[in-house]
């Protein structure tokens, strides 16, 4: 089995040689399926990352959820390994955080995990067939859902078909997610 620092490190280096152009269309793919779940489709509230570099594009996911009416709720680094989840109702409340990531201006903390109608977007470096993932290393994402994964309608990574491996090997921390969509297929 690969190391997650080694799998980080050729994955990230994949990732990066994508175009512009490419990770527009291809997250614009993404984006089309994932408005096609059910889950995402009747979700009230939408926790997403904002997406940074060569991430899968989430800005298009975030405007279709503000025109479709549904609360969006998106992270902010509290301190090392903790985020939490704070409302926004444009994305001019976004401004440049910690690492350069936009992150909300907002107060009005999400209460993630306390309802059904309530759907996570996550990011991610690599995932697995098995619904495995490895994200940048901080634990920002498994930490936060050691808290309040209870009860949601589903937690979905996106990532890119490069980000896709065969096999992932999970640490006790490491918390599956339920789908990962790419722009060629959802995984369930």
């Amino acid at each position: 089995m690969i190391d997650k620092m080694t799998i980080r490190k050729r994955i990230l280096d994949n990732r990066d040689q994508l175009s512009n152009n490419q990770i527009k269309t291809k997250s614009n793919a993404i984006l089309e399926q994932l408005i096609q779940m059910e889950a995402v489709r009747t979700a009230s509230d939408l926790y997403t990352y904002v997406s940074f570099g060569s991430e899968v594009d989430t800005f298009g996911l975030i405007r279709w959820a503000f025109t479709n009416g549904k609360n969006v709720y998106v992270p902010r680094i509290i301190s090392k390994g903790i985020i939490n989840f704070y409302r926004i109702q444009s994305l001019g409340e976004l401004v440049p955080g910690k690492f350069g990531i936009l992150e909300p201006i907002s107060e009005e903390v999400g209460n993630f995990g306390r309802r059904k109608d309530q759907v996570m977007i996550l990011p991610g470096i690599a995932f697995d067939r098995d619904k495995n993932r490895i994200g940048y290393g901080g634990g920002y994402y498994d930490r936060y859902l050691e808290k309040y994964d209870q009860g949601i309608s589903a937690k979905i990574a996106v990532g890119f078909e490069l980000q896709m491996m065969d096999a992932i090997e999970p640490n006790e921390f490491d918390k599956k997610v339920d789908s990962i969509v790419t722009e060629d297929k959802i995984y369930e």
